[in-house]
């Protein structure tokens, strides 16, 4: 953000998860240990990053100003971040959205074709802020690494076990 933070602030622009991350540490550490952070991730191991029908629900602001753009490997904003839910610089700028419009951003991709069964009120509650806040950095490595090697519980899949197909 360079000298001025009042720049994330911007309705319009999207900053990715480590402008958040300087004042939301927090926040940034409990996103760091959900599927969301590991979203495009997914898409590269199996090859379907560069396929924008699934590129859209594996990042943030796909086809919007300053948002992810296909190819962009190293964007800030692969992966499903912060600004994906809270919309470009979260809600600091502009009118708050109401409830009903975030939660419409989850089943603009945990649709019945890409998520079966996903009902949006189960899975509020694993959206934890704050799940980093009692792991000690042992243990916050160790949910790390199973979420990166596939080890991580999956429960909001109707078929937990096993290969994800999609």
């Amino acid at each position: 953000l360079g000298d001025d933070p009042w720049l994330a602030f911007d309705e319009a622009l999207y900053r990715g998860p480590k402008a958040c991350a300087s004042c939301h540490s927090q926040e940034h550490a409990s996103w760091g240990l959900t599927h969301h952070s590991i979203a495009y991730w997914t898409l590269y191991e199996r090859q379907n990053h560069e396929q924008q029908e699934c590129v859209g629900c594996h990042v943030t602001g796909l086809g919007e100003p300053g948002g992810f753009v296909v190819g962009d490997h190293s964007s800030p904003l692969a992966d499903v971040t912060c600004e994906a839910c809270h919309g470009p610089s979260g809600p600091h700028a502009g009118p708050r959205p109401d409830r009903a419009v975030v939660l419409s951003r989850c089943v603009a991709c945990h649709d019945d074709d890409h998520s079966i069964q996903f009902e949006v009120e189960r899975a509020l509650p694993h959206i934890d802020h704050f799940a980093a806040r009692s792991l000690d950095p042992e243990a916050f490595r160790a949910a790390r690494e199973a979420l990166l090697d596939g080890r991580a519980p999956r429960p909001l899949l109707a078929f937990p076990e096993g290969a994800n197909q999609g």
